[in-house]
């Protein structure tokens, strides 16, 4: 019984040990808006752009305009200077520039309805 015990345990502190290396972090989140009234855009685009080196990220927003971009801990976002795009359709884009890294960026955007 000793002898699967250790066993176990060996493998226990493996599996912590490999899922703390391999980590994800929030690399940048925020809500997407309608300009015209602070509704929460569902389903909205946001894209990133490293202007000092090469990377990008694409996602979308949840169903209450909340999107949440996370970093690989062993594969990360450069950081630099980042334009982030916020775009839906029937709406005016809007894209911002944020340095990033950053802990605790949070960005928000406030799209203008088209006027057609």
């Amino acid at each position: 019984m000793k002898y699967i015990g250790a066993i176990t345990v060996i493998s226990l502190t493996i599996a912590i040990t490999l899922s703390g290396l391999h980590s994800a972090t929030t690399f940048i989140h925020g809500y997407v808006y309608n300009a015209s009234d602070s509704t929460a855009l569902a389903y909205a685009d946001v894209d990133g752009r490293c202007v000092d080196v090469v990377g990008t990220f694409h996602t979308t927003t949840n169903a209450q305009g909340y999107y949440n971009v996370q970093q690989d801990t062993l594969n990360p976002y450069p950081g630099g200077n980042w334009r982030v795009t916020a775009s839906k359709s029937g709406y005016q884009s809007q894209t911002k520039s944020v340095q990033l890294p950053n802990p605790f960026t949070n960005v928000n955007f406030y799209l203008m309805p088209n006027l057609e």
